[in-house]
C-alpha cells in the first residue's frame, strides 16, 4: 500500500517503547478483544467487522504511537477507502492462550 500517514513519515512512533519485533504481532482477529473506546468508536464511525478482519489479516504494519502499540493500514478492495486499527500488545497474550490483545480503536483515513 502507497499509503503513508504524516505520523510515519515523521517517525512518532521512535518515542515510544516497542519490545515485540512487526512479525510478532497477531494476524488473527479472535486474538484480539475490543476496548470500551474501540465499541464506541467502531459503532459511530460506522466500521463493519470486513473491514476489522481485513485489517489484522491484510494490512500493512507498522509502530503505532503508545507503548506496544501497532497499527494496521488496510484499502477495502471495493470501496478504496483506507481504514487503520491500531491495537496494542500485552506480553501475557504471547504466552497464555486465554489472554488477549487489546484493540484499542479503529477509522477511516482520510486522503
Amino acid at each position: 500500500m502507497s499509503v503513508i500517514t504524516h505520523k510515519e513519515w515523521d517517525d512518532y512512533a521512535s518515542v515510544y517503547r516497542h519490545d515485540f519485533p512487526l512479525e510478532s504481532v497477531p494476524r488473527k482477529p479472535d486474538q484480539y478483544r475490543p476496548t470500551d473506546h474501540f465499541c464506541t468508536e467502531r459503532r459511530s464511525r460506522r466500521i463493519g467487522g470486513d473491514v476489522i478482519r481485513g485489517c489484522i489479516e491484510e494490512g500493512d504494519l507498522y509502530e503505532a504511537e503508545g507503548d506496544n502499540r501497532y497499527k494496521f493500514h488496510w484499502q477495502h478492495p471495493t470501496t478504496l477507502q483506507t481504514y487503520i486499527l491500531v491495537v496494542e500488545l500485552s506480553r501475557r497474550a504471547l504466552f497464555y492462550e486465554e489472554a488477549k490483545h487489546a484493540a484499542v480503536t479503529v477509522f477511516q483515513f482520510q486522503h
